[in-house]
């Protein structure tokens, strides 16, 4: 979209808060309740990969702030996150010493802020009571709609959308009318006098035609014919950085699939996780990025945009189980997948088709010239009858429907800003 004068900024929508999440701070954001307080400790909600101990201390930047304390895995000292509500009532974190998901927590914040906003709320100062976080949410004064105005709590693009609707039920009804119309022309022949013919019909001709032969693929290289890659071998890899670590699957397939792949994991000690990687020359090599030591397990394997990889031919490699030690792969020992060669997979040539059968030489049947001599053409035309113009119900019918919807709709939006929610 472009972002030219007119254009209409879109919706704010609620945050996503997994369900996890405790139920008083859902109906919070959900603007069902006006106070929430946050309990200190192991916190599986905030919008990072990873579920950190969480303890809220009095910000250093003075009143309205909060400064976060998380305990994250792999990392022997906390980090501190500093948090504010300013003059306005909008929420500010400052991601930056998180070591990840900082994108996901700034987004986070600003669809809250925008969401309070379209529900006239704002946030008041933040407490720290009894080491919870205290939060409260400001009722904000919304702007009356225009005296006078058709339907004022209605959005001008739904009224709009209402009128063009009724607009193309009259077009439809009107084009859609019946009328009068006169059937095709046709001509009845009467001869005037019998005549007696004789045919004589030569045999047609017979044609044989021998299909194609049809070649089996090879059993080993099927996969190649089909939509779904067979993993021939694969091995897995551990390695451990500073913040992250990596659990690393090089594998064999089909060159046919070369591209970009990735990978789910369903069962991790952080729950679902991705990986991200490429094929080349039939070789490829997929990346995870892991937080925790555990198991790894219920992995799927599918090039970008594609089906679901066949991995029957390693799945004595899973449940994987990350600890402390780097694990090796040693990528050279990999059987490669079979590569089919000749013509197995051309497609198989058409059938010539049939040749018609030429009339027999000294037949007696005559060619079609029309009616024989003396005969009369009589020329005959239907007219049928048009009928009632039940389309022109349509016009109403709309009308009635896309004004009952707006008026419904209004009383919804009105009783809404009536109750400040």
């Amino acid at each position: 979209m472009g972002n030219g004068q007119g254009d209409k900024p879109a919706k704010p929508k609620r945050p996503k808060l997994p369900k996890s999440a405790p139920q008083d701070l859902k109906d919070f954001v959900s603007c069902k309740i006006a106070k929430v307080e946050l309990s200190p400790g192991k916190i599986d909600w905030l919008p990072i990969p990873i579920s950190p101990d969480v303890k809220f201390k009095p910000g250093a930047a003075g009143a309205g702030s909060v400064d976060i304390e998380m305990k994250l895995p792999l990392k022997d000292e906390p980090i501190t996150v500093p948090a504010k509500v300013n003059a306005e009532g909008k929420l500010e974190v400052d991601p930056a010493n998180l070591p990840f998901g900082a994108d996901g927590a700034n987004d986070w914040v600003k669809e809250l802020n925008d969401w309070l906003a379209s529900r006239n709320r704002k946030l008041g100062p933040p407490e720290i009571k009894d080491g919870k976080l205290v939060l409260t949410k400001i009722a904000v004064a919304a702007a009356a709609p225009r005296q006078g105005a058709f339907l004022p709590h209605v959005p001008r693009g739904e009224k709009f959308a209402g009128g063009a609707l009724v607009v193309l039920a009259t077009v439809a009804g009107v084009a859609m009318m019946p009328s009068d119309s006169t059937g095709p022309v046709t001509e009845r022949i009467v001869p005037a006098v019998e005549v007696a013919v004789t045919t004589t019909t030569a045999a047609p001709a017979t044609t044989t035609t021998t299909a194609p032969e049809v070649v089996e693929p090879d059993p080993d290289t099927v996969d190649r014919l089909v939509d779904v890659m067979v993993v021939n071998d694969a091995c897995l890899a551990l390695g451990h950085g500073d913040a992250v670590s990596y659990i690393t699957l090089v594998f064999t397939g089909h060159p046919g699939f070369d591209g970009p792949f990735e990978m789910n994991w369903g069962q991790t000690p952080n729950g679902p996780l991705t990986g991200t990687g490429t094929m080349t020359g039939g070789v490829g090599r997929i990346e995870t990025e892991i937080f925790s030591f555990g198991d790894y397990q219920d992995a799927l394997v599918r090039p970008v945009g594609g089906q679901d990889a066949d991995l029957s031919r390693i799945l004595d490699l899973f449940p994987f189980v990350v600890g402390p030690d780097e694990q090796a792969c040693d990528a050279s020992s990999l059987e490669p997948a079979p590569v089919a060669t000749g013509t197995d997979t051309e497609p198989a040539p058409e059938p010539e088709p049939e040749p018609e059968p030429e009339p027999a030489a000294g037949s007696d049947t005559p060619a079609d010239d029309g009616p024989a001599t003396g005969a009369q053409v009589e020329t005959v035309q239907e007219q049928t009858d048009a009928g009632p113009p039940w389309s022109l119900l349509l016009i109403p019918g709309t009308i009635l429907f896309v004004g009952g919807g707006l008026v419904l709709d209004e009383e919804r939006r009105k009783r809404r800003v009536e109750m400040g929610s």
